[in-house]
């Protein structure tokens, strides 16, 4: 059963899709309507995503693929 460890925005306006990286050290979030990708530090043993993220343009991510 998947017990909620915390609440992180988006980083951005209507989050489309997110994925971890192969690592599961990146959680990287697509915000359709604000044309972003927002990358948020992971702690791969705890699941806990940072409250700090940095965003890159991106027009109208809607899907992220490793």
């Amino acid at each position: 059963m998947l017990t909620p460890i915390a609440r992180t925005p988006s980083g951005g306006k209507t989050p489309r899709n997110f994925v971890l990286d192969p690592t599961e050290k990146w959680m990287i979030v697509a915000n359709q309507d604000s044309d972003q990708l927002s990358v948020f530090p992971r702690d791969p043993k705890t699941g806990e995503v940072a409250k700090e993220w940095k965003s890159y343009p991106c027009p109208a991510p809607m899907c992220i693929l490793f």
